[in-house]
């Protein structure tokens, strides 16, 4: 092989090995540019439905006839039997309003508020497994109550509701039915059930 064909390979092998390497600076350049403007992250949220589940725990006996002055024992707590903290709330119901007035029912002011809406609201929120003071300890017949009345008898019903404490402290009981109702009324709105 000539002296000059050795030197043309030379340049077209020295031509070859600039091409080669100014394409991978390029495609380097290219990668580089392309991680720096673009990013990209995953997360996996694993979403777990709270579990709200109270249990009414009352201790009543009831008299075979109810006399006036009458004082009966009634005692009512709730227990928190969910996976969360929760607040509770109550309303008690009887069968026949007529009585009401007639009624002292004495409840715990102290723990329980008893607001417009005619719930009763315990002011903290329950742990769970933690129980509430007593709403009641008795019913306090009046002295001047009606014998039809009283002879007529009358049902106290208890019914309880509750609302995971979640980002709540636990003594924002007010804020947190607040919010529950808002979330009630925008549901309605929306027609969702």
């Amino acid at each position: 092989m000539s002296e000059v064909r050795k030197r043309e390979m030379l340049r077209e092998a020295a031509a070859l090995l600039l091409l080669i390497l100014l394409l991978t600076a390029a495609g380097l350049a290219v990668g580089v540019g392309s991680a720096y403007f673009s990013d990209q992250d995953a997360r996996s949220n694993r979403i777990k439905p709270g579990d709200s589940n109270l249990e009414i725990t009352e201790e009543f006996h009831p008299p075979d006839e109810l006399k006036p002055g009458e004082v009966i024992a009634k005692s009512v707590q709730i227990t928190n039997k969910g996976k969360s903290s929760c607040f509770v709330r109550c309303r008690l119901l009887l069968d026949d309003e007529g009585i009401l007035p007639y009624l002292n029912l004495g409840p715990d002011t102290e723990n329980w508020v008893k607001a417009e809406d005619g719930y009763y609201y315990y002011k903290s929120a329950l742990e769970i497994g933690e129980i509430t003071t007593e709403l009641l300890k008795q019913i306090e017949v009046a002295k001047d109550a009606p014998e039809e009345l009283l002879k007529r008898g009358f049902s106290l019903n208890v019914y309880a509701e509750s609302y995971q404490q979640g980002q709540f402290l636990k003594e924002a009981w007010q804020e947190a039915w607040k919010h529950f109702e808002k979330n009630q009324k925008a549901g309605k709105e929306e027609g969702i059930v």
